[in-house]
């Protein structure tokens, strides 16, 4: 009796101990496998980031494809908030921020087409990366005049072209009511930038767009009549005025107007449209982020060409027609804005004086030019 009741002790002890040994084992293969999956995205967005950087410097495009082929859920978004030194916005994942150092609007996937895109201001360039994947860009123009084919084509030529098999399309098409022309509407295929132009000639007054499209879609009204009432999904553009500056609205922005002054302006809303994220509306996160980005680096690229324009100014035996006190005055002009206005793109009157002082600026650049003034 005493030896069965031993044995049975035995029996026991050993299944609490094996229990034991079995849970920490599959405690420490789920927290290796957890570390080791960490560990993988890590390197792949460091990689990606680094992806972005040489991008931005060489200005070459290329395919990522490494989130697609290791396989994990990145859960990829952007941290928008720009606020230096105190914040830097960054790509943000499951497993934490990598901070960025350079302006990127993008639509996560699997697959992204990583492309440079600058706003010229001829004495500087402004430049940004778009990093997109799969994506279509609908249009509606409510009308189809000369205003609304121009603006268009503006959006259209911001965006990449890949002309390449399998890398990530943005491709583009119209929406008219209930009817979408996009997988077809280029000879029997979808049209991208470079065979987009003569649809875009042939437009035709749509009326809204009712249908039901996939989530990689971005819905574009073009209208005199946009307001925050008038647009009920996507965005919607009214065209530009007589500076170059319009309005937008975003579906479910609360009433807000944007307003749009570059194609880095329209990219940020198209872009981002009216996706809703535990981080906001996506369209305003972007247009908000580019554009505090654009304060901060025009403010310091002013300050630092008008020092250059100060140095050429005294320099011995320049030519007395190379008045480059004048530039270098608009280009305080610029800065000093900045300085007391960085939120100037909130205000239509304080973005008008904006473009004014870079339209200045940029004229003052190219008559220095022109006369041989620049070495």
């Amino acid at each position: 009796m005493t030896a069965t009741v031993f044995q049975a002790f035995k029996m026991i002890f050993g299944l609490i101990i094996g229990g034991f040994i079995l849970y920490f084992f599959l405690s420490y293969a789920t927290n290796y496998a957890s570390t080791e999956e960490f560990r993988i995205k890590d390197e792949i967005i460091t990689s990606f980031v680094s992806t972005t950087q040489d991008v931005y410097n060489t200005n070459v495009p290329v395919s990522f494809t490494e989130f697609g082929e290791s396989g994990l859920d990145f859960d990829l978004s952007i941290d928008t908030d720009y606020n230096p030194p105190v914040h830097f916005s960054g790509i943000r994942s499951a497993a934490g921020t990598t901070t960025l150092n350079i302006p990127l609007i993008m639509l996560p996937g699997d697959y992204v087409y990583i492309q440079r895109e600058c706003v010229d201001m001829e004495w500087w360039s402004f430049c940004f990366l778009e990093a997109l994947s799969d994506m279509a860009v609908i249009f509606v123009p409510v009308e189809n005049d000369e205003d609304t084919k121009l603006l268009i084509e503006d959006i259209v030529n911001a965006m990449p072209a890949t002309n390449q098999l399998h890398a990530p399309k943005v491709t583009f098409g119209f929406c008219d009511g209930s009817d979408v022309s996009h997988n077809t509407l280029c000879s029997g295929t979808v049209c991208e930038r470079y065979n987009f132009g003569d649809q875009i000639k042939g437009i035709e007054a749509s009326s809204k767009c009712t249908a039901e499209l996939p989530d990689n879609y971005r819905l574009v009204t073009i209208s005199d009549s946009c307001s925050s009432s008038y647009v009920s999904r996507g965005v919607c553009l009214r065209p530009p005025d007589e500076h170059g500056i319009g309005h937008a609205y975003i579906a479910g922005s609360t009433g807000e107007t944007y307003i749009y002054k570059n194609t880095l302006d329209l990219i940020a809303l198209i872009t981002g449209n009216d996706e809703s994220t535990i981080h906001g509306i996506t369209g305003h996160n972007y247009y908000t982020y580019v554009n505090d980005m654009f304060s901060d680096f025009v403010a310091t690229a002013s300050e630092m060409m008008s020092n250059r324009a100060n140095l050429l100014a005294g320099k011995p035996g320049i030519n007395p027609e190379c008045h480059y006190s004048g530039f270098s005055a608009k280009l305080d002009a610029i800065s000093t804005f900045l300085s007391s206005n960085p939120s100037y793109y909130t205000d239509y009157t304080d973005t008008l004086e904006m473009v004014s002082l870079i339209e200045e600026a940029r004229s003052s650049y190219v008559t220095l030019d022109n006369k041989g003034c620049e070495p």
